[in-house]
């Protein structure tokens, strides 16, 4: 149900009406009284989905913070249900965001309090500037901005034969959660009009990539809402030129620009060229 698939794919995934219409009924169908929506197994996808959410006198409680939040998304967005499906679905998105409202000044997890800023903000839900605030005051300010439950240290550039090098950076375990706190992050300072400050988010997202399926769906999302709003074209229009280290003589340059972008640019160094 999530609107990727609905707008961006829709015209090469097509999902029928009344499948989606199931998929509304089916999930509000689990929601609890209290509004909030429990996980339905005990396998969770990630650690940080873990519905535990810790508040600020270290008290560990057992709340359906993150999967309250990604179904309340789901079901803001859902704007092509009809009949009763769709009744069911704004009470529900009513209720689950009243839920993540009563707990928000609780939440102390930069991932948790992305998600419920977003959902809040999705849902239209009157504490929606309260957490927008709070996210806010949770970002990780540096060379760029970001939400990880810990720090990410800035990538080391290596300088090689007076070449930069880039070496992968670490595997965090937290990465994940970064990448999708991140990504929700973007994506609403975007939907709130903050976009200057959207650019040092959307820069943090392609420096740190994540490797994820969820991730990677969250993250291009984001940069592809980014890139919509983003009038800075001169990336159109760039001159690339190439070396190796296995072949310090050979260099090759390659002029991208806005008929050749997204074509496929193959790069061959002949096997003379390289040194032994």
């Amino acid at each position: 149900m999530h609107d990727f698939f609905i707008t961006e794919w829709s015209e090469m995934v097509f999902i029928p009406l009344e499948v989606l219409n199931k998929m509304a009924a089916w999930l509000t169908s689990q929601q609890a009284e209290n509004g909030s929506f429990p996980e339905i197994s005990d396998h969770i996808y990630a650690r940080y989905f873990q519905p535990i959410t810790v508040d600020y006198n270290g008290t560990s409680h057992v709340w359906h913070v993150s999967t309250t939040a990604y179904v309340v998304i789901a079901l803001s967005k859902a704007v092509r249900l009809t009949s009763d499906a769709k009744s069911r679905a704004v009470r529900g998105a009513i209720s689950g965001a009243e839920y993540l409202s009563s707990k928000l000044r609780s939440i102390t997890d930069s991932f948790q309090m992305a998600l419920v800023a977003y959902a809040l903000d999705k849902a239209g839900h009157v504490s929606k500037d309260e957490a927008f605030s709070l996210l806010q005051s949770m970002a990780r300010r540096g060379r760029y901005v970001y939400w990880s439950p810990e720090e990410v240290p800035d990538l080391e550039i290596k300088i090689i034969d007076n070449k930069q090098f880039i070496p992968p950076h670490a595997d965090y375990l937290t990465l994940g959660a970064a990448g999708i706190a991140t990504s929700y992050a973007l994506l609403l300072h975007l939907a709130r009009g903050q976009f200057e400050i959207s650019r040092p988010i959307a820069h943090w997202l392609v420096e740190y990539p994540t490797s994820g399926y969820l991730d990677k769906l969250l993250e291009a999302e984001a940069l592809n809402a980014f890139s919509k709003r983003e009038t800075n074209h001169q990336f159109y229009n760039m001159k690339i030129t190439l070396s190796a280290p296995s072949a310090s003589h050979w260099t090759k340059v390659i002029y991208i620009n806005s008929t050749n972008f997204p074509n496929y640019h193959e790069i061959v160094v002949e096997a003379s060229r390289l040194e032994r």
